[in-house]
């Protein structure tokens, strides 16, 4: 009964855990269907995005997560920026977005999550009146994007360009800013973007080439067009309005100005074309009309807006010879521009710009000196440890090998006193051979493994006493100690094998005799190749054939010739 309870309690608890992350992964979908809402340049999705975040329970999931939280906020704020929706929150929304972005930016999606971060912290800002914060945030996403990421890349051109132009910097760095963005906007499918890019630099090269004005402004009209989208193509065309009146051409941009009046959306009814049309009636002398455009304008909620109507009324009484009244009105167009100009003088973005890049290059230059700094000092250290270690295993690697001679020599010592035992007379022959053979071979054995270590660690016979001891166990050694003590215990165990050899066959010299020692004692290739100085194993292979063909006649090699002597057929 008791086991049955717990069953039931941890199946609940995994139904529990099941259902907060079927929450976290709902949570996740519509946070990216929001997303993809918002990439688009389609207003109506922005709607549905927007609503879609609003409804989104979300409590138990960002309670939860970080990332979730940070996301759905910088969304949020997405959303209602697209949506031309202020909020006061926003501020804080943003920010706690970009914190976390700030921090966590390592992967793709995320880098791009910290530029969008970083370009509506920018529009938060600048909706709050803070054009040098939000000029910052531009910079920095601007500088931060992928360049590959031209939706973002596009975006942040674009509002640096246009708090450019809200605070009258030099004409042609803001044609110059929007153009960085139409190339981008151009590689991706903001289509709308594009058509408002066109129109800004058309717009902006009224003042000094009409004809690019021309060629940008038309190519606004027809992109405009083809998107069926009438406020788009009657804002571009405002501007179109605004070259004619400039070229004299006040029919024309009259009958333009007037046709965006009565035709455009009440949302859309901007004081320019007003302005525009009032102007333009004023050149073609229809004085009544002209009143009727400005008794109809909206009210002015911009500085230049009032600028604008003060100037359109004071070339109305001056066409009305009322001088008094255009002087006033002149003065206070005049006082209002005067007072916007001070504005963007204080503002002197393009100066932040210059600062930003060149504190942003200086930033990259202290870091990447000090990344080589770091990267010489690692080098240096590494050299160092190397340097260390080398000196440790070098001289680890030297004690080793003097141990090994030492034990060598040990070994050649017992060897001799082995072999002057058994020609003593204190025991017997019998006695005598069987501790000979016993010792010798237990001394062989270890002398053998010692010349294979040395033969695989060739540069200890940079040692004195290595070098000494190569020299014993050298095949051509002056030394005959070692090697007489090798024939006698031979000689003894195999039936006077290296006796009969020299007798028999006089024309083995003494390094083969050697050789024939160091074979039959059981001396692996490796320990012989030692022992005769040279680094193949091959040689001593080839040897072990060639000496019975060349000194004995015989065609074998030194194994068989040894097998057919122990059995009496040699």
């Amino acid at each position: 009964m008791k086991r049955d309870r717990v069953i039931l309690l941890l199946f609940f608890a995994a139904l529990l855990v099941g259902c907060g992350d079927s929450h976290d992964a709902r949570v996740t979908a519509e946070l990216d269907c929001a997303d993809s809402l918002l990439r688009t340049s389609d207003t109506a999705a922005h709607s549905a995005a927007l609503r879609q975040m609003l409804a989104l329970d979300t409590a138990r999931a960002l309670q939860a997560d970080e990332a979730l939280r940070a996301r759905h906020a910088l969304l949020l704020v997405q959303a209602r920026y697209k949506c031309y929706v202020t909020e006061p929150a926003d501020s804080a929304l943003i920010d706690s977005a970009l914190s976390y972005y700030t921090d966590h930016h390592g992967s793709s999606a995320d880098h791009e999550r910290y530029t969008r971060a970083l370009i509506y912290s920018g529009a938060v800002a600048e909706e709050l009146g803070h054009p040098q914060q939000a000029m910052q945030h531009y910079l920095e996403a601007e500088s931060t994007a992928d360049p590959n990421d031209h939706h973002n890349m596009g975006h942040s051109k674009f509002l640096i360009a246009n708090i450019y132009q809200r605070n009258y910097t030099s004409v042609p760095i803001v044609i110059n800013k929007y153009k960085e963005a139409l190339s981008h906007y151009l590689l991706t499918d903001e289509t709308k973007f594009q058509v408002v890019c066109y129109r800004e630099i058309g717009a902006l090269y009224r003042a000094f080439n009409t004809d690019s004005a021309l060629i940008y402004l038309d190519k606004s009209i027809s992109l405009a067009s083809k998107l069926e989208d009438t406020n788009y193509v009657f804002s571009s065309q405002m501007m179109l309005a605004r070259l004619l009146y400039e070229q004299g051409s006040y029919q024309n941009s009259k009958n333009l100005a007037v046709n965006i009046i009565n035709n455009a959306k009440s949302d859309f009814r901007e004081t320019q074309q007003f302005y525009i049309a009032a102007d333009s009636y004023i050149k073609l002398g229809m004085l009544d009309s002209a009143q009727f455009i400005i008794n109809n304008t909206p009210t002015p909620e911009r500085a230049e807006d009032s600028m604008r109507m003060s100037r359109t009324l004071s070339e109305l009484h001056k066409s009305r010879n009322n001088y008094k009244a255009y002087s006033n009105e002149l003065l206070v167009g005049n006082q209002i521009a005067d007072s916007i100009l001070i504005h963007a003088s204080e503002v002197n973005l393009p100066e932040e710009e210059r600062a930003f890049k060149s504190s942003k290059q200086h930033n990259e230059l202290v870091s990447s000196h000090i990344r080589r700094v770091f990267i010489l000092a690692f080098l240096i250290l590494a050299l160092i440890i190397i340097i260390i270690v080398y000196r440790k295993k070098h001289k680890h690697a030297k004690c080793k090998m003097s141990l090994m001679a030492e034990q060598l020599q040990q070994a050649i010592n017992q060897l001799n006193v082995t072999t002057q035992l058994q020609q003593t007379n204190d025991m017997s022959k019998e006695e005598s051979m069987s501790k000979l053979i016993a010792s010798t071979e237990s001394q062989i054995h270890i002398t053998q493994s010692i010349l294979e270590k040395l033969a695989s660690q060739r540069r200890g016979k940079d040692s004195e006493l290595i070098a000494h001891l190569a020299g014993i166990v050298s095949i051509n050694s002056n030394d005959n100690s070692f090697w007489k003590s090798l024939k006698i215990y031979l000689d003894v165990k195999y039936n006077n094998i290296i006796t009969y050899l020299q007798d028999t066959y006089p024309a083995i010299n003494t390094s083969c005799i050697r050789f024939i020692c160091l074979c039959f004692a059981g001396f692996s290739n490796t320990a012989i190749a030692y022992c005769a100085n040279v680094t193949s194993t091959h040689t001593i292979t080839n040897k072990k054939r060639t000496i019975p063909v060349e000194f004995m006649g015989l065609d074998m090699n030194l194994n068989e010739v040894k097998k057919r002597y122990l059995n009496g057929a040699l």
